[in-house]
């Protein structure tokens, strides 16, 4: 589960890099 949510936490960073910024 661990390895699917970071995974998921960068596909989201690439489709909205403006999330990680702001996170």
């Amino acid at each position: 589960s661990l390895s699917g949510i970071m995974d998921a936490s960068m596909e989201d960073l690439a489709r909205c890099p403006g999330i990680g910024e702001r996170k």
